[in-house]
């Protein structure tokens, strides 16, 4: 689904229609600055206040072990440095091994911690990996292309590259399908 959005997004114009998730990549890759929680490295990014004051820090964590404080009686300066808010934030950055020798671990980092629950292992996978790596290969390099346009239009120098991500048309699709590059999401 979302490799035929990207394909209809840039045929048909890039500039009128705003999608968020390709907003946040070309973000990424033009100024090297994450704007969402589920790309960045850590989940430190926002607090959700429930309807009774109490203050959590993600809406898809609400739950009584991490509540931060009441914002009737507390600051943002103490939610901001709560042990309970710091170590959340940091397990973000505690993604499966395997997400080390990922091409795209930069664009993703590790996905967000809601995807990651259950498993068999410790530091399991995010449930979306495969289908993100798909997304990936199929549009990143596009995204390079609209991001250099971007940079030469406003004179931004290059952002932080993510390593080499260079596919040859012979080589195996970085999804994981077997098939090669030209055969797969390179289509």
């Amino acid at each position: 689904f979302l490799c035929e959005l990207f394909d209809k997004w840039v045929k048909e114009d890039t500039r009128k229609v705003s999608i968020r998730l390709f907003d946040s990549i070309m973000e990424y890759l033009v100024h090297g600055r994450y704007n969402v929680c589920y790309m960045n490295n850590n989940c430190c990014q926002y607090f959700v206040v429930d309807h009774n004051g109490s203050i959590y820090p993600c809406d898809f964590f609400v739950r009584d072990d991490l509540v931060l404080g009441n914002i009737k009686t507390g600051n943002w300066d103490d939610f901001l440095k709560s042990p309970i808010y710091l170590r959340f934030g940091k397990q973000k950055a505690l993604w499966n091994k395997s997400c080390d020798n990922c091409l795209f671990v930069q664009l993703c980092n590790g996905d967000c911690p809601k995807f990651r629950l259950g498993g068999t292992t410790p530091k399991p996978l995010s449930r979306l990996c495969q289908g993100w790596k798909k997304f990936y290969a199929h549009t990143y390099p596009r995204f390079k292309l609209l991001a250099e346009e971007l940079r030469k239009e406003f004179n931004v120098k290059e952002a932080t590259p993510i390593g080499n991500l260079k596919f040859g048309r012979n080589e195996p699709c970085p999804c994981g399908s077997g098939k090669k590059y030209k055969y797969c999401c390179m289509m």
